[in-house]
């Protein structure tokens, strides 16, 4: 078995599927809850992130996946405390698509300050496992 990510030093996690892509983006919050292009860490450019119609809600586009295997993970950063929580409204990873809902401490949607970011961390499958 290989290992994950390459070599990675004192690290053995090992993985028996094959064909796994992992992303990572981090998406910083401009003025008007607009996202700052291009997202920066990221792995791959295939990976965009816009503001949606409603306050905190956010649409991600991402490459597609093989099959419906796949996991997402968001965390939202806010020095300032103005948003608690972030989380996945909907993810199809077939379709490349996804919605992140953020939210306020009370877990009211709330559009996040100016300088707040995202890490977003997707696994995704490259071709179907048989």
């Amino acid at each position: 078995m290989s290992t994950i990510a390459g070599d990675v030093v004192h690290y053995d996690l090992k993985s028996g599927k094959r064909d796994r892509l992992f992303l990572q983006a981090r998406a910083t919050v401009a003025a008007a809850g607009a996202i700052t292009q291009p997202l920066a860490w990221q792995d791959d450019p295939g990976i965009t992130i816009v503001r949606g119609a409603t306050a905190g809600l956010y649409l991600v586009t991402f490459p597609k996946a093989a099959d419906a295997v796949g996991s997402a993970d968001v965390q939202v950063v806010s020095p300032a405390g103005t948003v608690k929580n972030g989380y996945w409204a909907a993810f199809d990873p077939v379709a490349g698509t996804g919605s992140i809902q953020v939210t306020d401490a009370t877990g009211t949607a709330a559009d996040p300050a100016v300088g707040n970011w995202f890490v977003l961390t997707l696994i995704l499958s490259m071709r179907k496992d048989f």
